[in-house]
């Protein structure tokens, strides 16, 4: 009975718990695509290896609020302090202090006993004496994968799972925090929570810091023993406070730079951006924050080239006590839905092979503007920077050069994407009409 009443309870907090992360979203998901978000401890044979006292009373140690209080360890064995970084911790938080562009200080502090407000502290200041600007407080990490099965062998370049969706499954993330790894990396630093749940997923969130910088790295690293699957994965950043954060900033792909102040009457569903160089930044009185996922691996080769507003926010929480702050999320997004099922390949993820899941943070010390140009630099303004004595060359776009003079009737005429191509700092194009435009029979 003791047994039936605590997995029970355990149901009843998942099931919470998936459901509160659907509701950021804004969206719904079957519950047959929540997987179980924690594990129970078993002995071999199946019974509940549960915690007792002498005479049989239960042993389970609590934290005020009635949470289960397990010790968290922290394995310091593969760090060095260096003047790059100094990393301590202060009961249950572990604190990282280093220095970025400009000798700037930086610091990030992770709850280790509330994943839910992992991210108790990212700020900064002119010092490491000087009063500390917050950009995050008690914010948090999620994940949303979109899974489907990937048939006729990994390479099968036509496959599309998204486009049988009763093999389409939704998982969002849970993270029971097992320990902490802290790591040197040369001029970097590794700080890894293993315990980390992603519907047929497992493994480890993973921060990457680089000295004199002020770029995070995020990642679910993880993995799955399942046949057969591929996926696509949102991240994002939830908790957000408009104490710190309330106006947005990103570059459209009309080439103009657009803002938008977060209200608390307007922005309760999620709203997809269309953008140029992948970057969304949120500012306020202490900083800004831009969010942007991997440049390059994160927009796989597809059929077509299609802007499926990969960066989103959400204004998902008024909070009834305004001097504390209404609550917003903000990421990145590669679901299947927005786009054609044929054109939505998804990812190959064999078993046990690990897959990182990033997503990349600039901590701003300015302002918004300033924040975009300090990421777009990182990719040289979208822009191939040209060698001396050679000439840029790119290859394979079907761009239907020839029907289209042929509708002009083989008249002199400028294509659209040579403008494009030119801004980019490409010379030579190499175009690929004959694959299949204009040319319905081949042998």
């Amino acid at each position: 009975m003791l047994y039936l009443l605590l997995f029970s309870l355990l149901w009843l907090s998942l099931s919470h718990q998936a459901s509160g992360a659907v509701k950021e979203l804004g969206g719904r998901v079957s519950w047959r695509a929540i997987a179980l978000a924690n594990r129970c401890p078993m002995r071999l044979g199946g019974s509940l290896a549960l915690p007792m006292r002498l005479g049989g009373s239960l042993a389970l140690p609590m934290r005020r609020g009635g949470s289960l209080a397990l010790p968290i360890s922290v394995d310091f064995s593969a760090y060095r302090e260096s003047a790059d970084f100094r990393v301590t911790r202060e009961r249950d938080v572990l604190i990282i202090n280093w220095y970025g562009e400009n000798g700037i200080s930086l610091r990030l502090s992770l709850n280790l006993v509330d994943p839910e407000k992992l991210i108790a502290e990212l700020s900064h200041a002119a010092s490491s004496a000087a009063g500390r600007k917050i950009i995050l407080k008690d914010a948090a990490p999620s994940y949303r994968v979109t899974t489907g099965k990937r048939s006729g062998g990994w390479d099968n370049f036509f496959d599309s799972p998204a486009s049988r969706p009763h093999e389409i499954s939704e998982y969002f993330s849970k993270l029971v925090i097992e320990g902490c790894r802290v790591a040197t990396e040369g001029r970097r630093l590794s700080v890894v929570l293993p315990g980390l749940w992603l519907g047929l997923f497992h493994g480890d969130l993973r921060f990457t810091l680089f000295a004199d910088s002020n770029l995070v790295k995020q990642e679910a690293v993880v993995s799955t023993q399942e046949p057969e699957v591929a996926y696509y994965y949102d991240a994002w950043l939830t908790r957000c406070s408009l104490n710190q954060l309330n106006r947005l900033e990103w570059l459209g792909p009309d080439g103009q730079f657009h803002q938008h102040v977060l209200t608390s009457d307007i922005d309760l569903d999620l709203v997809p951006l269309q953008v140029h160089r992948r970057t969304l930044v949120a500012e306020g009185p202490p900083g800004s924050l831009a969010l942007f996922p991997p440049p390059h691996q994160y927009f796989f080769a597809r059929d077509e080239t299609i802007n499926y507003a990969n960066v989103w926010y959400r204004l998902y929480h008024i909070n009834p006590q305004p001097e504390s702050g209404d609550l917003f999320s903000l990421g990145i997004r590669q679901t299947a839905r927005v786009e054609q099922a044929k054109w939505a390949p998804l990812v190959n993820a064999p078993p046990g092979k690990p897959q990182h899941l990033t997503l990349f943070w600039y901590v701003g010390t300015a302002g918004a503007r300033q924040t975009f140009d300090r990421v777009s630099s990182y990719t040289h303004d979208d822009r191939f920077v040209p060698l001396p004595g050679r000439k840029t060359f790119t290859s394979h776009y079907h761009l239907s050069v020839t029907m289209e003079s042929r509708r002009r009737d083989h008249s002199a005429y400028t294509p659209e994407f040579a403008d494009m191509f030119r801004k980019m700092g490409i010379n030579i194009a190499h175009i690929m009409d004959f694959h299949t435009d204009g040319h319905g029979s081949t042998s």
